[in-house]
């Protein structure tokens, strides 16, 4: 009877000083490549704003009110808007319809079911000339977290996309541009099937739409020079401008990724005024969440 083989013995740890140098090494390399991966993708470009903001041109003097106008409608006005008020995110829809139909295009309403509740999100197509088949979507959620009156988080990034709609309805761009209005980001509907974006995601796959870029603008209105009043969903990520006095994108591209890139021409986005509005949820713990439409795989998507 032939005897059976020891088992080979599993060497698990380096042996010998040529051993641990070489193990080491590889660690040192690995985390290397860790660290500089996420600085390379994490990494804000230009430089965080230190004093006071400089004048506003005529057309940032302008654009100025039409900016409050739509935060205060929402916020004040309408207050608090979700499935559970839904007299309330239907006046806010209604609202934002009536001032997305001013930039002369048609409103398209893409309406669902949420919890018993007839929902809609709400879109406008500036075709593209030359290259019409690529798509870039704006976009923004328009309900509040459940007692809020959601004058950041959301009103600021409606009232933009609202009025980059206006700002851009006369221009020639040659990729389409669509400009929607989500419902139903808010927990909880919060990455279910019933957000909004969800829903209008998987639409624009079904229909087999080309979008290349998503940019998502979100609670843009909170300004601070006080140090540490910035922050990120990760600690581990240290290139964010501690101060909430400039704005930052995050989002599934790398470095180097910009407007430039994806729009025909810069888009000069409006500057936060020196005094920042009283916004009743504009504290540093509502300014510092960092949250965007999901269900968009395979879309570069930028918030």
């Amino acid at each position: 009877m032939s005897e059976i083989p020891p088992k080979p013995k599993l060497q698990v740890l380096p042996t010998g000083a040529k051993g641990w140098g070489r193990a080491g090494l590889l660690w040192l390399g690995l985390f290397g490549l860790l660290g500089g991966g996420t600085w390379w993708m994490t990494a804000m470009p230009g430089e965080t704003l230190v004093g006071s903001l400089p004048p506003l041109d005529e057309r940032e003097r302008d654009l100025e009110p039409r900016l409050e106008i739509h935060v205060r409608a929402l916020s004040d006005d309408i207050g608090e808007r979700n499935v559970f008020r839904p007299d309330d995110l239907a006046a806010a829809a209604s609202y934002l319809e009536a001032n997305l139909r001013a930039a002369g295009r048609p409103v398209a309403s893409q309406t669902f079911e949420a919890a018993g509740v007839t929902v809609r999100n709400l879109e406008i197509e500036h075709r593209g000339q030359s290259r019409p088949d690529e798509v870039i979507v704006v976009g923004a959620h328009y309900d509040s977290v459940v007692g809020s009156p959601g004058a950041n988080d959301n009103a600021t990034g409606v009232a933009a996309v609202v009025e980059l709609a206006r700002l851009l309805a006369d221009e020639e761009l040659s990729r389409t541009v669509r400009f929607v209005l989500f419902v139903n980001e808010e927990p909880p509907f919060y990455m279910t099937r019933d957000m909004g974006s969800v829903h209008y995601a998987r639409r624009a796959r079904q229909q087999g739409d080309r979008i290349v870029a998503m940019f998502s603008l979100e609670t843009i209105g909170y300004y601070s020079d006080d140090e540490g009043s910035s922050s990120t969903p990760s600690r581990s990520v240290s290139s964010t401008p501690p101060r909430e006095n400039s704005s930052a994108s995050w989002g599934t591209w790398t470095r180097g990724a910009s407007f430039e890139a994806l729009w025909p021409h810069s888009v000069v986005t409006p500057r936060c005024p020196p005094k920042a509005w009283p916004l009743r949820d504009g504290s540093p713990g509502w300014a510092g969440r960092i949250t965007g439409p999901s269900g968009s795989r395979g879309i570069p998507v930028s918030w």
